[in-house]
């Protein structure tokens, strides 16, 4: 995905390495209820931002994936509805879902912070719906 066509949130999120990202989900995990946090850190690892970057990159992604070895269908944006089904908080997707859809649609670069403050601003957001 260019930049042309990619969100300001996209932009922001594409700007962070593997390292950021490992970080944020270190800070993550720190609110994660103790039923899901090895699934999270599982599901993390089944779609590696280095992988994710190969295929965005690649000139012939079927290629890449036949070289690689991967089957099945591995791009998360083809099972994002899906992918996390094994974790207890999949019950809450459609409401986190459309939360962090609100949430990016609303993101202005400016204000960004790091990417962890997005993180914890997007789950506080969504997390809002479902205190009583």
């Amino acid at each position: 995905m260019t930049n042309s066509t990619q969100t300001q949130f996209e932009q922001f999120l594409a700007g962070h390495d593997e390292e950021a990202w490992a970080a944020s989900l270190t800070t993550l995990l720190r609110s994660v209820h103790d039923v899901d946090k090895n699934a999270t850190q599982i599901w993390f690892s089944f779609f590696p931002l280095s992988l994710f970057c190969a295929f965005e990159a690649a000139d012939d992604p079927e290629l890449l994936a036949a070289q690689l070895l991967v089957r099945g269908v591995y791009p998360l944006k083809q099972q994002v509805d899906s992918s996390h089904k094994f974790l207890y908080g999949h019950r809450y997707w459609p409401e986190v879902k459309k939360a962090v859809e609100t949430f990016a649609l609303n993101f202005a670069a400016g204000d960004a912070g790091g990417l962890s403050d997005q993180h914890s601003e997007s789950c506080s957001r969504g997390g809002a719906d479902f205190e009583g």
